[in-house]
């Protein structure tokens, strides 16, 4: 992810670069330019998706954690209650 987001910045600034390039450019390099604009453009492009991507992939698997553990607490809800409700009478057992 480090990796990317180090990309996703390089190529941003890149882009902005090569922007103002062609802004002060001659009519005649504009044309250069803007090819690297785009090959530049479609690069950041990937970039980001990969972002985007990775960020969904860790998202699925905290949300299938946080299913696991929503299903384990359900199933332990008559014990975790007791527990709970024994702390709270002084009874030190376990909590949730």
């Amino acid at each position: 992810m480090n990796t990317l987001m180090k990309q996703d910045r390089e190529l941003g600034n890149r882009s902005d670069e090569l922007a103002d390039k062609y802004r002060r450019a001659s009519q005649a390099d504009q044309l250069q330019i803007k090819k690297e604009i785009e090959e530049t453009v479609n690069k950041h492009f990937d970039v980001r998706q990969q972002r985007r991507k990775l960020q969904l992939d860790r998202m699925q698997k905290e949300l299938e954690r946080l299913r696991t553990e929503i299903d384990h607490r359900t199933e332990q809800r008559e014990t975790l209650v007791k527990s709970r409700v024994q702390e709270l009478l002084g009874d030190n057992g376990p909590g949730f």
